[in-house]
């Protein structure tokens, strides 16, 4: 099986991004640990540094709020702050943010932000130039004692205690 082009884990704080040589950029955010730890044991590959910003890495190009990430005939805009949300669906064939990313261009290409992430877990993209595969860690697992499903905190407040 192919490794994922783009992996988001951590509730958003991690991201990374398949190099065309195999190896994988990494934004990690504060938490380095599940990077070097999980990540890099499962995929065997070296983790590179994130490109700074106006500093292009091949398939990766970023800016202040964020980066465009090219593999395989497609583009996936990685929004990193509010300010990077594109404002227009056509602009990318994906959209992978560190910030909530709403609803406007959901039904035209995949998005995948961080409320996903909490709810699916670790969430993969494999671009091909047919499409577009996404997958959740939790979209295989089912519905299991063991499988955490989180629930929103207005339905939390609405469940009356056991025993009640």
């Amino acid at each position: 099986t192919r490794p994922p082009d783009l992996v988001i884990a951590d509730f958003g704080r991690f991201i990374a991004a398949r190099a065309p040589g195999g190896d994988y950029y990494a934004l990690a955010g504060n938490d380095e640990r599940i990077a070097k730890n999980l990540f890099a044991e499962e995929t065997g590959a070296r983790l590179l540094p994130w490109p700074a910003a106006g500093d292009p890495a091949e398939g990766l190009d970023c800016g202040a709020t964020g980066c465009r990430y090219t593999a395989r005939g497609k583009t996936v805009a990685i929004v990193t702050d509010e300010k990077g949300l594109p404002a227009g669906c056509g602009a990318a064939d994906a959209i992978v943010s560190q910030v909530p990313a709403g609803f406007a261009c959901r039904r035209r290409i995949p998005v995948v932000d961080r409320i996903d992430n909490w709810r699916r877990g670790a969430v993969a993209l494999w671009l091909d130039p047919g499409g577009i595969t996404v997958t959740g860690a939790n979209d295989s697992r089912g519905d299991r004692p063991w499988v955490p499903h989180p629930v929103p905190k207005a339905q939390r407040l609405n469940v009356a205690p056991p025993g009640e």
